[in-house]
């Protein structure tokens, strides 16, 4: 029996819990526990790869799914769980969410368009499997400028 198989909801623990607040122009804010970073993107849809590889990483070094808060341009506001293969499953008002992959029966890896090369890999993979630069989908910090 897979791991999927034996866990099909869990309770997606509120610390750390991450939130990010993305604005129109692809730039937005994480705050993960303690620590904030502030980043850019091409687009709005790149930064939510990023925000989301970021999160995966996190769980990974957790070994469980981990809550991400994410403010929309709109104020809109949603609460998911995100596992360390990157899968994304809105929580219920329980703060519970099923691993997507249970939901479908397919074992997947979600993919994207690497920051570097554009090629299609892994979100969350270490390395590009196609130019093999580390970080394919990170987020890009934010200088600090000071007038």
């Amino acid at each position: 029996m897979s791991n999927l198989e034996e866990r099909p909801e869990e309770r997606i623990a509120r610390f750390p819990e991450l939130k990010c607040s993305l604005t129109d122009d692809a730039t937005g804010t994480l705050h993960l526990a303690f620590s904030t970073m502030e980043f850019y993107a091409e687009t709005i849809a790149e930064a939510r790869i990023g925000v989301v590889s970021q999160a995966a990483r996190q769980a990974k070094a957790l070994d469980r799914p981990v809550r991400l808060v994410i403010t929309e341009p709109t104020k809109e506001e949603l609460s998911v769980g995100v596992w360390a293969d990157a899968c994304v499953a809105r929580l219920s008002e329980t703060g519970d969410a099923t691993h997507p992959a249970h939901e479908s029966g397919i074992d997947h890896w979600p993919t994207a368009a690497c920051t570097w090369c554009r090629a299609h890999t892994v979100i969350a993979g270490v390395y590009c499997t196609q130019c093999g630069k580390k970080g394919p989908h990170q987020l890009l910090i934010r200088p600090n400028v000071t007038d």
